[in-house]
């Protein structure tokens, strides 16, 4: 008998530890899952952000060649460019719209 109790004294008080120790568990598996949303999302928005720059210097480069013809002896050609770029991210629409002659 009094094994028995020793028994079940000891399952009560380690079912009690273990069942605090899935609660902490269940709490650190919820903040990683937020926290890999969290790194998708910062990924997608700097992967924007990328092209964003990458476009940027793409027209940066091109109004430097559009100066540079300019500035030549006969380089009077006037050319028309327009830039359009659009993003969807979280269903807004991020657009960059560039002209220049």
């Amino acid at each position: 008998m009094y094994l028995k109790t020793n028994v079940n004294d000891a399952s009560d008080r380690y079912g009690s530890k273990l069942s605090q120790q899935q609660l902490h568990i269940n709490v650190l598996e919820k903040g990683f899952r937020l926290l890999c949303v969290s790194i998708k999302e910062q990924t997608c928005m700097y992967q924007i952000l990328l092209n964003v720059t990458q476009m940027l210097e793409t027209e940066i480069a091109e109004y430097k060649r559009l100066l540079d013809e300019e500035s030549r002896p006969g380089g009077n050609a006037k050319k028309m460019i327009v830039v359009r770029k659009e993003w969807k991210v979280d269903n807004e629409s991020i657009t960059f719209t560039s002209n220049s002659k």
